[in-house]
């Protein structure tokens, strides 16, 4: 199958006018995920207890942060990857869109907590809250995910013309390189542990060879995915604990969830991408549930602003304190669910204000200011210098000439042989 011979099945005409709600089911569920998995990791426990049912559910539970940051990314790559022509303008409109987010709530809460909660912002997120995404220490994700979608286009351009080819093998080196060796081993290898941008691109790699050239696995082949993924990560957890316990170490077992530490972890990648292809199969529309998606990113925003988590942890609600309680799962999920819906209430008011403010012409400031530099003289001229310049065919290197310099990149010292090990 070619890429210009793909159709999805979630774009035929009469579908494309609302969004799929079966996909947006699927965000709340990954978000929901990413939550339970903050308030796990940020709680964390001073002393680990005894390994039980009750520890491995949590450990489990644990496990689906990364994947639903995998899901979080590759409902957007989904849809990315298939833009017939992507381009810059419309890249960075899209992270202009998301910054005016961003910026609200990082002044907002940074405001909120100056004026009510002083005693859970240090002076550093103070600081880091008036440039949140240069940081990238306030939310990582927002970081990574703005300097994908600069570096999208040009991606999105390159795979394309690579062919199906080389995309399957560039897929295959990550898959067993990063996805398999790293994901598996219990050390930190090839910089697996690492979250940003990086991860992104393995990720729309993987996504836009599977939209472009596949596209046909059925609920089976998904279903196989997710439970092998889900047998991979129990089996895990169980086997580090109990080698743990046989050794005496609590420092071997503090590193059960080592194999969902990364969303390119091949077991978060196959239950990612299984329940992304699961869910996608499915259309249907539903007001209510599209509603509430679409404050999912307001609400990664609010509970995982550094003076919320740290509110969060200090208070009665900390796993620590509620660990030893009977009802205490019935009690997680009664966080959860009251985290995300509060959330949600307030992306709601956030939503009303836009609409009133900001959303009234979306976007209009970011075209003003894009045209005004676009006609600037030494943007023209700056433009038509680089496209003027034609591929330097001429000047390319043959594999013969490349051995002394991309083989040996170090020069040799004049007493080492520059052939050696």
């Amino acid at each position: 199958m070619s890429i210009a011979d793909h159709k999805s099945s979630a774009s035929t005409p009469n579908k494309k006018a609302k969004r799929n709600s079966s996909i947006e089911l699927l965000r709340i569920i990954a978000m929901l995920m990413i939550i339970a998995h903050h308030y796990l990791v940020h709680s964390g426990f001073k002393t680990i207890p005894p390994f039980s049912a009750k520890l491995f559910f949590f450990l489990f539970i644990q496990s689906f942060g990364k994947i639903g940051v995998l899901i979080f990314f590759t409902i957007s790559a989904w849809y990315l990857c298939m833009e017939k022509r992507p381009t810059m303008r419309k890249s960075l409109k899209r992270a202009w869109l998301l910054e005016r987010e961003v910026l609200f709530y990082s002044l907002t809460l940074m405001s909120l907590f100056l004026l009510l909660g002083r005693q859970y912002i240090s002076k550093s997120v103070v600081v880091l809250s008036l440039f949140p995404t240069i940081s990238s220490r306030v939310w990582w994700y927002v970081t990574a995910y703005i300097i994908f979608l600069v570096l999208c286009p040009s991606l999105t351009k390159g795979l394309r013309a690579i062919g199906k080819g080389t995309h399957s093998a560039l897929c295959a080196v990550l898959l067993i390189g990063w996805g398999f060796i790293a994901g598996m081993l219990p050390n930190t290898i090839l910089d697996s542990e690492v979250d940003g941008f990086i991860n992104f691109l393995f990720i729309y790699v993987l996504v836009s060879f599977y939209r472009w050239y596949l596209d046909d696995w059925n609920s089976r082949t998904a279903w196989i995915m997710i439970i092998a993924g889900i047998l991979t990560i129990a089996l895990a957890i169980i086997s580090i604990q109990t080698l743990g316990l046989a050794l005496g170490s609590d420092s071997i077992r503090a590193h059960a969830n080592y194999i969902s530490q990364s969303c390119v972890k091949l077991p978060v990648l196959l239950i990612g991408f299984g329940m992304m292809i699961l869910f996608e199969r499915k259309y249907y529309t539903n007001k209510v549930i599209n509603t509430i998606a679409s404050t999912t990113f307001g609400i990664y925003l609010i509970h995982d602003y550094p003076a919320v988590r740290e509110m969060l942890n200090g208070s009665s609600i900390n796993l620590n304190a509620i660990y030893n309680n009977p009802q205490v799962i019935l009690t997680f999920f009664i966080i959860i669910f009251t985290v995300f819906f509060s959330c949600m209430l307030m992306d709601f008011l956030r939503q009303c204000l836009f609409k009133i403010t900001v959303d009234r012409h979306e976007g209009q400031v970011f075209e003003r200011l894009y045209d005004s530099i676009a006609i600037r003289k030494w943007a023209q001229q700056l433009n038509s210098a680089i496209m003027k310049k034609s591929i330097p065919h001429e000047s390319l290197i043959s594999g013969k000439d490349l051995l002394e310099q991309a083989d040996n990149p170090i020069p040799p010292t004049p007493n080492s042989n520059a052939h050696g090990a």
